[in-house]
């Protein structure tokens, strides 16, 4: 449900369904991609980062080519965008 909140442009409803997803099951690194893009479109960058930290260190292979891979062109550009309004970079 957040990813399909996500596309449509609801942001904070995107959000509020991953937080509530990580209060079931906290381990799981892509939970934190689509919570840090809802953040970051929502202007709360350092939630943010926060989120993108923690998924990278449930998933420290992560890569955005490999991200850009395995899901749809819109959803991948739709996530890298919040992630870089709250200041990530591809770089890192």
């Amino acid at each position: 449900m957040a990813v399909a909140h996500l596309m449509a442009g609801r942001y904070a409803d995107a959000a509020a369904r991953d937080e509530e997803s990580l209060r079931l099951r906290a381990d799981q690194a892509h939970i934190y991609r689509v919570l840090a893009a809802s953040y970051g479109w929502l202007g709360r960058s350092a939630d943010a980062r926060a989120a993108l930290e923690k998924m990278r260190h449930l998933a420290p292979q992560f890569t955005v080519e490999g991200f850009r891979r395995a899901n749809s062109a819109a959803l991948a550009e739709r996530c890298i965008e919040g992630w870089r309004r709250a200041g990530w970079t591809e770089a890192g």
